[in-house]
């Protein structure tokens, strides 16, 4: 086959288009190209699913599972079980910021953690006493620290970018502990003055939140809150969530309250109204620090502890700066609960 040059222009090609799919001993097999009308069948865009909605329906499972696994440990245990739960996500918690995303061993700063957990668990009290406590919690991180420096002395070439790689694990499990971890005890306190109740109120004004902002976001979303940081988050979905969990709250609250005993707090409406405001326009950004801290080092989650969702910290960081502003708040509002604490 003498060698030969085809020029076809834009405008003059009617007939239907082909490929040369090999050459070889002098024999040229031509395949038929699919148009894009011939591609796009309807059956095939039937089969096309948006994948906001795909992940959508993956987590409402995980989801599920989670909340009635919630709904008996506190039948069964009622506070008891949330003195246990928290320390174990905790812990969770931990590993996943100094594991998954920064990426440290955990090995190395389990000096923090240790003393963190002694100290910050009353629970423990009533086998040990709290001076016993206190000092077993400060003679860990004594003994953990003379390890570190130990084995930050065994490098054989002592850089200063070792010594400042130490210095900042350090720093990353103080701000884990202060950041992620101390939130949580704020959950036992509410518990222990005015009861589960205002700990599983907010906690599913934050749930209700979370998952209307996705479904506006799917729905309705076309003007980013957070162009740079969070550029999935809509401005529509913010806003038809906040309306949501406005209008839930009382009646949320009402449920609980003729299902759940707690100490009598007045002005119910009030409070309600005021922690729905607070869940729909600062909890939220718990989860835009999330994002910026996954966005800062790379990862798309946490971890992948729970299917659809991530890891432990992807579902709480809502979570996490909403339970100090609730006791601060029953506090400062709903008065001194006359109920002594029991946790």
């Amino acid at each position: 086959i003498e060698p030969t040059t085809v020029i076809v222009e834009e405008e003059e090609v009617a007939a239907p288009a082909v490929a040369v799919s090999s050459v070889a001993s002098n024999e040229i097999s031509v395949a038929p190209v699919m148009t894009q009308e011939e591609v796009t069948t309807p059956s095939s865009q039937s089969a096309v699913v948006n994948p906001k909605w795909a992940n959508f329906v993956q987590r409402v499972g995980p989801a599920a599972l989670m909340l009635a696994g919630l709904y008996f440990l506190f039948a069964k245990l009622g506070k008891e079980g949330l003195v246990w739960l928290v320390p174990l996500l905790q812990i969770g918690m931990y590993h996943e910021v100094m594991h998954n995303v920064l990426e440290l061993p955990t090995s190395n700063t389990w000096f923090m953690l240790l003393p963190y957990l002694l100290k910050t668990h009353g629970f423990l009290q009533r086998y040990f006493g709290t001076s016993t406590l206190n000092l077993s919690s400060f003679t860990l991180y004594a003994a953990g620290l003379i390890y570190a420096i130990m084995k930050l002395n065994t490098q054989e070439n002592l850089t200063p970018e070792i010594i400042q790689s130490f210095l900042g694990r350090s720093i990353a499990a103080i701000a884990t502990l202060v950041v992620i971890l101390s939130p949580c005890q704020f959950w036992i306190k509410t518990a222990g003055e005015y009861g589960l109740l205002w700990v599983l109120f907010p906690a599913l004004l934050v749930i209700i939140n979370d998952t209307m902002a996705y479904a506006f976001g799917v729905m309705l979303g076309k003007t980013p809150l957070l162009r740079v940081l969070s550029p999935k988050k809509s401005v529509e979905g913010f806003v038809g969530a906040g309306v949501s969990t406005v209008t839930l709250a009382v009646p949320l609250l009402n449920f609980l309250m003729n299902r759940m005993t707690s100490p009598k707090v007045e002005n119910l409406t009030r409070h309600a109204l005021a922690l729905a405001v607070y869940t729909s326009i600062v909890s939220p950004f718990g989860g835009y620090l999330a994002s910026t801290i996954k966005r800062a080092h790379g990862k798309k989650d946490f971890g992948n502890t729970i299917p659809g969702h991530g890891g432990i910290v992807d579902r709480l960081d809502c979570q996490l700066i909403t339970a100090p502003f609730v006791f601060y708040y029953l506090n400062a509002c709903a008065g001194a609960s006359s109920t002594p604490p029991s946790v």
